[in-house]
């Protein structure tokens, strides 16, 4: 059997984490039930920070819209409900992640839902 591409790996991890930040069932900022996102305070390109739950939000569509358009406003807000100052500090210590990690990720957030 062949091991899954790093692609692959990344792709399912992403479904299981959105999926788990989805599941808090409301908008984070407006409280809304429906057309709900996994939105991410620093961007998915920093993968150390990809699939940290603090860097992570559960928003409406609408809300999540208006994440990208207000960025000064949005940072206010997201530091009343996360600590973006833990969130600068990891993002300052950024290395490599290797594929071996996701894997292992993956698998302890699988866990964690089941």
């Amino acid at each position: 059997m062949r091991k899954p591409s790093r692609k692959t790996i990344k792709r399912n991890l992403d479904k299981l984490f959105s999926a788990k930040i989805r599941s808090k069932g409301y908008c984070e900022k407006c409280g809304k039930t429906t057309t709900l996102q996994c939105a991410h305070i620093y961007s998915r390109s920093y993968l150390r920070l990809r699939w940290v739950e603090e860097n992570a939000f559960c928003s409406c569509s609408g809300c999540h819209f208006w994440w990208h358009k207000n960025p000064l406003d949005a940072i206010e807000w997201v530091s009343e409900i996360r600590d973006v100052e833990m969130l600068k500090l990891m993002k300052q210590k950024i290395t490599p992640v290797k594929t071996w990690e996701m894997i292992e990720w993956y698998d302890k957030m699988k866990n964690d839902t089941v």
